[in-house]
């Protein structure tokens, strides 16, 4: 951890692509280190990049299919939650210190429900698509599939580092 922090403090150019329920991109602890997708204009209504995702400029809502990945109401508080200790701006006097320091998020909402991710899948594959050096997915379950090792296999093979939760069951 030291290392990382020393490493990271300086100004990163890593992007973290943030899988989870919503990220508040105005928190301000967050929002100096949105990733923004620069080949985008926002607000025009047309994928200047291509990826097949209009307007993402701080990330994208592949569950809603739209520009916004911030929450739609205060149930949605995990993938912020996230975010900050991935990359909250340190030494500001407020809020969280993170070990990211400064790595740029890419905030990708996966769900319409509050409860469960609904659409990690395609968060995994927007976040591939879109240049994250790194893919968090804070969420999980029991079981497993072909299609979501297909997924994390396509990301992999993109150049991405994917790191997944475990040990969020209180089981052994």
């Amino acid at each position: 951890a030291p290392a990382a922090w020393n490493y990271f403090s300086t100004g990163s150019n890593i992007v973290v692509g943030v899988v989870d329920d919503a990220i508040e991109r105005t928190h301000s602890d967050l929002s100096p280190n949105l990733w923004v997708n620069s080949a985008e204009i926002p607000g025009n209504g047309i994928d200047e990049d291509n990826n097949g995702y209009i307007d993402d400029i701080n990330g994208f809502d592949v569950a809603d299919n739209d520009n916004n990945p911030n929450p739609p109401s205060s149930a949605y508080g995990h993938g912020t939650h996230v975010a900050g200790i991935v990359s909250a701006r340190s030494n500001n006097g407020i809020g969280v210190a993170s070990i990211g320091f400064s790595c740029k998020l890419m905030c990708v909402k996966s769900t319409n429900s509050s409860s469960s991710v609904t659409n990690g899948y395609d968060g995994i594959v927007y976040a591939a698509v879109s240049g994250a050096n790194v893919i968090n997915m804070s969420w999980g379950g029991p079981g497993s599939s072909t299609t979501g090792q297909n997924v994390v296999n396509y990301a992999w093979s993109q150049g991405c580092i994917l790191i997944a939760a475990a040990g969020n069951d209180n089981v052994n």
